[in-house]
């Protein structure tokens, strides 16, 4: 049964209108993400760098010792508490990766190196897609 079809209603001023129906296909296609990470390639042209900030969410008052745990793991170059809606904000860069480097290690890392730190009640990650650079930061 298409849209409208065979079924009417009345309406106060324009007579009979057509009352939508919906028939689905089965259930939606799940979104998957990209078998590898986007390529910022090296001067050498053979690895890449991929750099992410992961936004992390505490439990109670722990921001401070979860802060100074996760600053520990590899990779992660900084660590900052913040007011908002997250309380830690950490930079983690992977530098000198093969080109076959996927999303899926890059969520194994995040989620065995940063959500069981005890305090963690969860995490948002935001992978860096064009980096800008300060000039002073050269």
């Amino acid at each position: 049964m298409g849209l409208g079809a065979n079924r009417t209603r009345t309406g106060s001023m324009s007579g009979i209108v057509p009352i939508p129906t919906w028939r689905t296909q089965g259930p939606l296609p799940q979104p998957q993400p990209p078998a590898t990470m986007p390529t910022a390639q090296t001067q050498r042209g053979s690895s890449m760098a991929v750099s992410a900030y992961i936004l992390v969410r505490c439990r109670g008052a722990t921001e401070g010792k979860v802060a100074e745990i996760i600053r520990t793991k590899p990779h992660v170059k900084r660590v900052d508490t913040v007011f908002g809606d997250y309380d830690i904000i950490a930079y983690l860069e992977f530098a000198e990766l093969p080109a076959t480097f996927s999303v899926a290690e890059l969520h194994g890392i995040v989620t065995e190196e940063i959500r069981k730190v005890e305090g963690v009640s969860s995490t948002s990650t935001h992978i860096v897609t064009t980096p800008y650079h300060l000039e002073r930061d050269k």
